[in-house]
């Protein structure tokens, strides 16, 4: 039996960015309607506060890609001009999104974190819906 090919079944990186705009855009469509409990809502934190705990190191790889392939000389600019100043703008602006990503984290734990003990109310007591105290 012939071994299959690892990079057939491999997905292509902007195939896997756009699953992960979408399920952000699918998870804006469904909210706050698919919430029913505090536990809904501190699952939903935790997987975005993976995601972007996640993204400065994506964005880190993004940047070292592009950087060592116009090291390379293998990057030019559609104006013909020198793609040096490009390549600079694209890995500063990658760089703010790793911070920015990192802040985003640090939010999102911190968030995460007071969420934990929240819980449903229990229902109110028989007979003392609506009634307020009047002293």
């Amino acid at each position: 039996m012939i071994p299959a090919d690892p990079q057939a079944a491999r997905p292509e990186p902007g195939t896997l960015a756009d699953l992960a705009a979408e399920s952000i855009r699918t998870l804006n469509h469904l909210t706050p309607e698919a919430l029913e409990y505090p536990g809904d809502l501190y699952a939903v934190i935790a997987s975005l506060k993976l995601l972007a705990q996640r993204l400065p190191q994506l964005l880190g790889q993004l940047s070292g890609w592009l950087d060592h392939q116009h090291t390379a000389g293998r990057i030019a600019h559609d104006t013909r001009q020198d793609a040096e100043p490009y390549v600079q703008d694209v890995t500063s602006s990658l760089a703010q999104a790793a911070a920015d990503a990192a802040a985003l984290a640090d939010a999102l734990n911190v968030a995460h974190n007071a969420c934990s003990g929240l819980k449903a109310a229990d229902p109110p007591a028989e007979g003392t819906a609506g009634t307020e105290d009047r002293s």
